[in-house]
């Protein structure tokens, strides 16, 4: 990510998250496929557009985001698996989760073209913070 984007940090993740969805940045989580939430809207990352700034969170292998960070979500992005998986198993790594979300995402971005910075809005932007869940374990932010 850093060969590509422009990295920032944050000691306060729901902070940044708050700010930035104030700026009209798109705040998305990422959930598996067997812990989607009932109250926060999900689509998977083949259905997703990447049409404005956007803030993507990924949780811990174990535990995924906390409830206050998911909260602050505008939606979860979740990865189809391609079969049945087996019994409890429900999540990728969080590195393997991270590449497959970026190619999609990417890759439709590179399909689907918008608005430049020079033409007023903003360009491409990266941030990477830090938020510790229930387990004290990192929250992983691409943005």
């Amino acid at each position: 990510v850093m060969e590509v984007f422009d990295v920032f940090s944050t000691d306060d993740v729901q902070e940044l998250l708050k700010t930035k969805s104030e700026e009209g940045w798109e705040i998305l989580g990422t959930v598996g496929h067997g812990k989607i939430p009932e109250d926060i809207p999900v689509a998977t990352c083949s259905d997703f557009r990447w049409t404005e700034p956007t803030v993507l969170l990924l949780g811990n292998e174990g535990y995924g985001l906390c409830p206050e960070t998911q909260m602050l979500c505008h939606r979860m992005l979740t990865i189809a698996p391609g079969r049945d998986l087996e019994f409890g198993v429900e999540s990728l790594n969080v590195s393997v989760a991270a590449g497959i979300l970026l190619h999609v995402i990417c890759n439709q971005r590179n399909n689907h073209p918008r608005v430049t910075a020079s033409e007023g809005e903003g360009g491409a932007q990266s941030m990477a913070a830090t938020d510790c869940n229930q387990k004290n374990e990192p929250t992983n932010i691409l943005a």
